[in-house]
């Protein structure tokens, strides 16, 4: 069993399970609110507030597991589809290594990795399609301490990225084969949206767009609608009267709705760029924030393109969890 717990700025979420045999099996969940300013753009800014939070949610939760992966999203992390010659994997870090620090732009010290995407992770291939990865030396050491600190065994560090290729990828989404489709994977949380576009098998590109909820959450608490307990948007009904006969709170809903709705058009754009012939056929929506109550709805009206979502996937057994809102973690628990 793993302890995964999914790095927000506002919350941890957690879950306890493993993946065995092409099956990834969730039997504990939980989140926690961290302290204002602990997490800024996945940095830890307060050690000992995250410590404090992450430890709560351990006790509190009744997790067992003590054997830890944590999975982050920063701006300050590069990333970079690569084709590479076959190597050895000792070989194809130093390319991997080679090839981003030509592209890195301050002199800051990373650490660097790389997964084989698509087909390339489970056969032998003349070209080595990876994802390659810098992240800042200082982050990673900062999560070890945390792991250190809170004295559980480090399994991995992961990035949402990697997270949700491995939950995702080639699986059948709310009973429905993605396969060769283009679709994208859209992870809203209160300061971003992490936009993941997978086609032809494979995930094609990512992009961290910062579309803030904040202005919105503050009309809606202000008017003392939403989750004000946990100041959260999650849960709230956009399509409710109280907020579609008010004049302010409507114009806000509309406003953060095309935010979203324009960051997924240029996507969509983009990826008739690459492939005119494979458009993007749906939209999936996971995060905290897609639980907000008419957002598939008020994004597909916005966009023209069928949004969804996420509440099953093929090969995981969650009982009743949630697996959108947790779904950075569910993926870190597959380690390939």
């Amino acid at each position: 069993m793993l302890f995964s717990v999914d790095v927000s700025s506002q919350f941890l979420y957690a879950v306890e399970g493993n993946a065995n045999g092409g099956t990834v099996t969730v039997v504990n969940s939980g989140k926690m609110r961290l302290p204002e300013g602990t997490v800024e753009d996945g940095i830890v800014r307060n050690h000992a507030a995250f410590v404090m939070a992450l430890s709560k949610l351990h006790a509190l939760k009744n997790f067992r597991s003590t054997n830890m992966v944590m999975t982050i999203s920063s701006s300050s992390i590069l990333s970079r589809r690569l084709e590479l010659p076959p190597a050895k994997p000792r070989e194809l870090t130093l390319m991997v290594r080679n090839e981003l620090q030509q592209v890195v732009s301050d002199t800051t010290d990373f650490v660097y990795e790389y997964s084989l995407t698509g087909d390339d992770a489970k056969a032998k291939s003349s070209i080595n399609n990876v994802w390659a990865y810098a992240i800042p030396k200082e982050t990673v050491d900062e999560y070890y301490s945390i792991f250190r600190s809170v004295r559980f065994k480090p399994v991995a560090l992961d990035t949402h990225a990697n997270s949700v290729e491995k939950l995702f990828l080639g699986e059948n989404i709310n009973g429905t084969a993605v396969g060769g489709k283009s679709a994208l994977f859209v992870g809203i949380e209160h300061d971003t949206a992490e936009i993941h576009l997978f086609s032809e098998g494979q995930r094609a590109f990512s992009r961290l767009a910062p579309v803030s909820s904040e202005e919105f959450r503050l009309v809606v608490e202000n008017a003392g609608l939403g989750n004000t307990e946990s100041h959260s948007l999650s849960g709230l009904d956009i399509t409710a009267d109280e907020i579609r006969l008010d004049s302010i709170l409507s114009g806000a809903a509309r406003q953060y709705v095309g935010q979203l709705a324009e960051e997924l058009q240029k996507m969509n754009q983009f990826q008739l760029r690459r492939n005119s012939a494979n458009p993007v056929a749906c939209v999936y929506l996971y995060g905290s924030l897609s639980e907000i109550k008419g957002l598939e709805d008020a994004l597909g009206t916005t966009t023209g393109l069928p949004v969804q979502t996420v509440r099953s996937v093929s090969k995981v057994k969650a009982g009743d969890i949630n697996i959108a809102e947790y779904a950075n973690a569910i993926g870190a628990l597959i380690r390939l």
